[in-house]
């Protein structure tokens, strides 16, 4: 036996980071990939018994969930330290009270009686769970009538304003959660009534039995809770993170897209824009004296478009899906293709352009077969109607298309194009134009068009669009004579609604050239305002929020209606306008529960230019425009004589023109394409981060409610909360026993399948970009990472979703899949074993011999070494090392063996 002192060069010391991947999935079935831990057994008293064996070991969890089914805790003391024996006799005085010995045989009375019920076991363990917090508060308003029993109140009405709330009611501090609902009776002590001005007559009645003073119960709580949950992340996660993470503050990145499904089972497919102009056609080109020609004969259309929705059902066709319309002018299309995928789902399709008189014609009433890119031979009324190839264009993948044609310009062509495949057709025409009558107006061309649906009514209707009620709820420009009964969108037995995303849609009057098409195929179009006017870019909608409301820069931003509840819309632009310029309506989100998108703010028109320079009093022709939004809006719960209480939330999610209305806006993740934000010196107070920095870039979730606010009466979540930021917003809390350490950068991921209402269409998916933003990943192909719609800290476990418009993401079901990193460290002990020692053995058995029968092995003794002992410097045995098998240690052999501890 030797010795070998061991010095600080013969120690190794390395870390390994383990990435354990983990997969959690909650749903309305269940939720798969909890993690379970077992908590300490209560310790064994005394006892008469020898068989230690026999002894019950009830777990801290097991008293806890007993302690929990009664509200009277000290009877469930009592019989908790009471005992009952093996035949169910109770034993006499108090065997677990602390004092003296229990025989295994006896457990306490309680358990007995309870043991069924809830299935307890010795070894109790509990479920850990990630949690979501989902802000979707609710209320019950009362929506009240003055009139006679048969009256109900017609809405909305121009001359409602907001409600006016006596100084005498007081609004009630308590929120209580009834059946583990978050539904908030926001309400006041007794009644909370709203009065019209200028009738004193009651228009609605918030109720509750709510009494003051009581913030200790659990609802109220329990809401305060979540709302502390969002500051803390707020106020101290992301200051601390601001200089190591991407968009590490409350707002959320201003790239979004117009997003249209349909489900025959659930919608009526007849949800679409309409826009106008208030002068002439989007496609006319004016001359430089800002006259229009009297025909279109030159435009350009373009946008990026992602048709990301299967069909309804397998083997099956989609509807022909319009995404623009002008009325005897143009109709663009996408129709199925021939190709479909494993399941028998359409995955391909092919767009498809109509001109003039053929534009008039219903995309859906002719059948688009075969790899032949005419209709009918091109024979008259299909004769103008143009396609590309079969298959051209793949499902759930970003396209660049666009159509263009100008009389004597390129030969004459039409030139489709899909990607970077073009497709020229000859139109032997002088004009892509027709004269017809609209209601009151008569123009050459047709001052409206139509974003995602096809107009398949009567010309002489389209003005009813635009009635001064739709206009109100809109903050769209009336047109006067508009009835206010709604015109025929469709034919019934046509559905024409586009389905899938698009973006940045441009609509020029003129003729652009290639070389020009290719400098803005990939980003915005140019800030100079000249360029505009120039090409005449007449509708351009990025869909990007913008929420100046100045109206000396804004001419055609009009004044509207915002919702106060399901019953009432109320005038405010004249009082406080800053509640309707932002991305959602806070008199819902922060006053009686329920969400409901501002979309008015991102379906403006941008078109011919950033209007910096005009004044109202200039042609309106020049003006922004915002659109209507037909069956996206509320319908009016009725107001009745002898009402009964409604939930909010469930008033609203009940429509479906809502549930569209929510998801109309979605996040964009279309990786090909960054908009430059030119309109960054017309931002508002909203386009800024947390750090006061002011960009079209970003939308700001900070200060929903701020302003002339004083008591919170018309924002009764917020007089609870006190949390002036978005409620629109999901956050998850994942527990260190999923990922030990910390969530590994870049793998992360979370999706929603199903998003609340929406029959299992619209589904999200987000991924994180390594650096603690999180941006959508649904198409496939390249993503906007740089798009944050919310954050991620590896280091907490917390996630938070921003944006607004994922309303309920996660609250359906949600799948979470990461890898979460663990440190193993590594000591390795280099032992050196040189020649000439360890050459003796104590082992009393041992005998001098040689290695082998070898002539070299003579006189070259040897002893086997089954093990190395590491001491400390009192030679106390600290660690031991058995060789696998025996190590043959001759006098001349030298070794070193190396020693790994993993801790």
């Amino acid at each position: 036996m030797s010795f070998i002192k061991l010095d600080k060069s013969l120690f190794e010391t390395s870390t390994i980071i383990l990435r354990n991947k983990v997969t959690y999935t909650s749903s309305s079935s269940g939720i798969v990939g909890a993690r379970k831990i077992s908590k300490r057994a209560l310790s064994v008293k005394n006892t008469n018994s020898s068989d230690l064996n026999s002894a019950t070991q009830y777990s801290d969890s097991s008293i806890t969930n007993v302690l929990n089914i009664n509200n009277d805790n000290s009877d469930a003391l009592f019989y908790l330290t009471h005992g009952i024996d093996a035949n169910g006799n109770p034993v006499q005085g108090s065997p677990f009270d602390g004092s003296g010995t229990t025989d295994t045989n006896v457990v306490p009375a309680l358990f007995h009686m309870t043991e069924n019920l809830l299935n307890l076991d010795p070894q109790s363990r509990i479920e850990n769970f990630i949690t979501g917090v989902f802000y979707d508060y609710d209320a019950d308003y009362l929506p009240l009538s003055n009139t006679n029993e048969s009256g109900v109140y017609s809405f909305p009405q121009k001359n409602i304003v907001h409600p006016i709330v006596s100084s005498a009611t007081q609004i009630a501090s308590e929120v209580n959660i009834p059946s583990n609902l978050d539904q908030i009776y926001s309400g006041i002590q007794k009644n909370h009534k709203a009065l019209n001005p200028y009738t004193n007559q009651v228009l609605f009645n918030l109720k509750s039995d709510i009494n003051d003073n009581s913030v200790e119960k659990m609802g109220s709580r329990a809401i305060i809770k979540k709302a502390d949950i969002k500051k803390t992340v707020a106020d101290h996660l992301m200051p601390y993170y601001k200089t190591h993470y991407n968009n590490c503050d409350m707002s959320y990145s201003n790239f979004n897209c117009l997003n249209l499904f349909y489900d025959p089972d659930s919608h009526t497919g007849k949800e679409c824009l309409v826009y106008n102009s208030g002068f002439q056609s989007y496609l006319t080109d004016f001359r430089d004296d800002g006259t229009a020609h009297p025909r279109i004969n030159q435009f350009t259309f373009s946008c990026w478009v992602n048709p990301r929705y299967e069909n309804h059902t397998a083997n099956g066709d989609m509807n022909t899906g319009t995404i623009f319309h002008a009325s005897s002018s143009l109709a663009v299309s996408l129709v199925t293709g021939s190709n479909r995928d494993s399941e028998g789902y359409a995955d391909h399709y092919r767009l498809m352009v109509q001109l003039k008189h053929s534009a008039a014609k219903n995309p859906s009433s002719f059948l688009v077969t075969g790899s032949s890119n005419r209709i009918d031979d091109g024979r008259y009324p299909h004769d103008l109607i143009y396609l590309t190839d079969d298959n051209s264009i793949k499902r759930n993948t970003w396209n660049y298309i666009s159509v263009k044609w100008g009389k004597n310009i390129n030969n004459d062509q039409l030139t489709l194009r899909v990607n970077d495949k073009n497709y020229k057709y000859t139109i032997p025409s002088a004009s892509v134009s027709e004269t017809n009558t609209f209601g009151n107006e008569t123009t050459t061309g047709v001052p409206y068009a139509f974003v995602g649906n096809y107009f398949d009514g009567k010309e002489a209707e389209v003005h009813k669009f635009f009635s001064s009620n739709k206009a109100l709820i809109n903050f769209a420009r009336s047109v006067s004579g508009g009835a206010d009964n709604n015109p025929s969108l469709l034919q019934n037995s046509y559905i024409n609604q586009f389905q899938g995303e698009l973006h940045e849609l441009r609509v020029f009057g003129k003729y652009l050239s290639d070389s020009v098409e290719e400098k803005y195929r990939y980003t915005s179009f140019d800030e100079g305002n000249q360029k505009h006017v120039k090409h005449n870019l007449n509708l351009y909608l990025p869909f990007n929020y913008d929420s100046l409301i100045n109206t000396t820069k804004r001419p055609g931003i009009n004044p509207g209606s915002v919702l106060f509840n399901p019953s009432l819309y109320g005038d405010i632009i004249t009082g406080n306008p800053s509640f309707y310029n932002l991305p959602s309506n806070p008199y819902i989100s922060h006053g009686i529960g329920g969400k409901y998108i501002n979309v008015h703010n991102f379906t403006t028109n941008f078109g011919r230019s950033k209007m910096d320079s005009y004044s109202r009093s200039e042609n309106v022709r020049y003006a922004y425009s915002r659109p209507i939004h037909y069956q996206l809006s509320a319908s009016l719960a009725e107001h009745s004589f002898f009402p009964s209480l409604l939930s909010t939330r469930d008033t609203l999610q009940n429509q479906t023109s809502v549930v569209k209305r929510n998801n109309l806006i979605s996040p964009c993740d279309n990786g090909y394409f960054k908009p430059n934000y030119y309109l960054r010196e017309s931002t508002s107070f909203r386009n800024k981060n947390d750090i006061g920095n002011e960009s079209y870039e970003t939308v700001s979730l900070k200060n929903m409610v701020s302003g002339s606010l004083i008591d919170g009466r018309e924002f009764p979540i917020y007089y609870v909360t006190k949390d002036d930021m978005s409620n629109d917003m999901s956050i998850f809390i994942i527990s260190s026993l999923y990922y030990g350490e910390r969530i590994h950068p870049g793998s992360f991921t979370i999706t929603d399948d199903s998003i609340l209402g929406t029959s299992e269409k619209v589904k999200y998916t987000l991924k994180d970009d390594g650096r603690g933003s999180l941006y959508r990943a649904d198409s496939d192909g390249d993503h906007a990472k740089w798009a944050s719609v919310g954050n991620i800290f590896y280091d907490e476990g917390i996630v938070l979703v921003k944006s607004p418009h994922m309303p309920y993401f996660g609250k359906n079901k949600y799948k979470i899949e990461f890898k979460g990193e663990q440190s193993t460290h590594v000591t390795t002990v280099h032992v050196p074993c040189p020649e000439e020692l360890f050459m003796s053995s104590s082992n009393p058995t041992y005998k001098l011999l040689t290695g082998s029968l070898d002539e070299g092995d003579k006189n070259n003794p040897f002893v086997y070494i089954t093990g190395v002992n590491i001491h400390d410097d009192n030679l106390n045995v600290i660690m031991k090392c058995k060789l696998a098998q025996p190590v043959k240690k001759r006098k001349t052999d030298s070794y070193l063996f190396r020693l790994k501890q993993d801790y």
